[in-house]
């Protein structure tokens, strides 16, 4: 069967259409566009839990080194510190060569050489102590090869000189073409006859009897 339009019809049709048209314009005057407009208590309820944390992204490459900037400018000087206080007085040393004293028993060691010929006859050489004695020894002794040796200075070799305290022990090592006359000579002199013993050296005397000769040795002297 054909339906066809009548005025009813059209009338209906418009009236159903500005209807819903109507409707939908007053419910836009209610639709949710905040939160404020909602409970705290209901959002509260409709908020969901915080998820969990994402994965951390990979670390950035390393930038280039930046150039380097101006040097800064000098400081102040700073204030003259208080001056510290005087450490404790050091003890002595030990005495120097030429200008103290032989501590007394303490030992001084050295070695002696000289050289003559059989148209000099005697000949001879001088030895210095590097330091001086506090007093004259109360005994030389000259020990040439071969002969033991004496009190003062027993236990003494031409390698290892000895001396007990207050004497002077001179060790023979080499005695070529001399004769038995040499040994020990004291710097006795007319100023000061009195003076028989060294305390500042000795010397060491020879006679040459053929050609070339040589005495040569070691000494040790202990202060008294």
């Amino acid at each position: 069967m054909r339906k066809r339009l009548s005025y009813a019809n059209v009338t209906a049709t418009l009236a159903l259409f500005f209807a819903m048209s109507g409707g939908a314009m007053a419910a836009s005057h209610y639709l949710i566009n905040s939160t404020k407009q909602i409970n705290p208590k209901v959002l509260k309820k409709l908020t969901g839990k915080p998820g969990t944390n994402g994965t951390a992204g990979a670390t950035g490459a390393t930038g280039a080194t930046g150039p380097t900037g101006p040097a800064g400018s000098p400081g102040t000087v700073g204030a003259k510190g208080e001056t510290g206080k005087e450490g404790p007085k050091g003890e002595a040393g030990a005495p120097g060569g030429f200008f103290g004293v032989l501590p007394s028993g303490q030992t001084m060691r050295g070695t002696y050489a000289a050289e003559g010929n059989s148209s000099q006859g005697q000949y001879r050489t001088a030895v210095s102590f590097l330091l001086s004695l506090p007093s004259p020894p109360t005994a030389i002794h000259y020990i040439e090869v071969g002969e033991t040796d004496p009190s003062g200075c027993t236990g003494g070799t031409v390698s290892n000189p000895v001396a007990a305290a207050g004497n002077l022990c001179i060790f023979e090592g080499k005695s070529t073409g001399n004769e038995s006359n040499r040994g020990e000579v004291n710097p006795v002199n007319d100023e000061a006859p009195d003076i028989s013993m060294p305390v500042y050296g000795f010397g060491v005397y020879a006679s040459c009897e053929t050609g070339t000769c040589v005495v040569e040795g070691t000494w040790a002297v202990t202060a008294p």
